[in-house]
């Protein structure tokens, strides 16, 4: 596991473009390296690139947090929000990519609508335009990972509208 900050171009100085920015460079770096082949699990996943938000993300025992993560420990760190999401898989074998929490929804259930949806989103996401992204926005393709689980599919699709909804103005 690493731990790394993107240092922000004083030409970005949104917070919503920056949020975008990186958006663009965790989709594109996890196109570029996809799954391995030993049993479909993932060699690489970016628990976290955002300017707002901070994942902290493991397969770990409730009584391992503060053991794996000692910074939650620290005084000096503050948050509006914390949230901590605790599940034990009982149907999928565990996997690192599949663990909670994802970058925008903690779930602790089962959609019921999950081929249905994937297949709209699919079938739509050629459709998407935004000015801000421009050509850019094909960078968000595909916009559901299928390799993930039915929590984690969903977090792609709410990710995608949380950010182009941020991109967009209030009317």
């Amino acid at each position: 596991m690493a731990q790394v900050f993107v240092d922000r171009p004083a030409t970005l100085t949104d917070d919503a473009a920056f949020e975008r920015r990186l958006v663009l460079i965790r989709r594109t770096a996890e196109k570029l390296v996809r799954t391995s082949d030993l049993g479909g699990r993932k060699l690489f996943y970016v628990a976290s690139l955002s300017c707002r938000t901070l994942v902290y993300k493991g397969m770990l025992n409730a009584d391992q947090l503060d053991t794996f993560f000692p910074d939650l420990s620290e005084l000096s760190l503050e948050s509006a929000l914390a949230l901590v999401h605790s599940r034990f898989s009982t149907k999928p074998f565990p996997s690192w990519s599949r663990a909670h929490p994802y970058r925008v929804i903690a779930h602790n259930g089962e959609i019921n609508t999950l081929r249905g949806n994937v297949n709209w989103m699919s079938a739509r996401e050629h459709d998407l335009a935004s000015p801000l992204f421009g050509d850019d926005i094909e960078r968000l393709h595909p916009v559901v990972d299928q390799d993930g689980s039915d929590s984690a599919m969903f977090d792609n699709v709410l990710e995608t509208l949380v950010i182009a909804a941020a991109a967009c103005p209030t009317r």
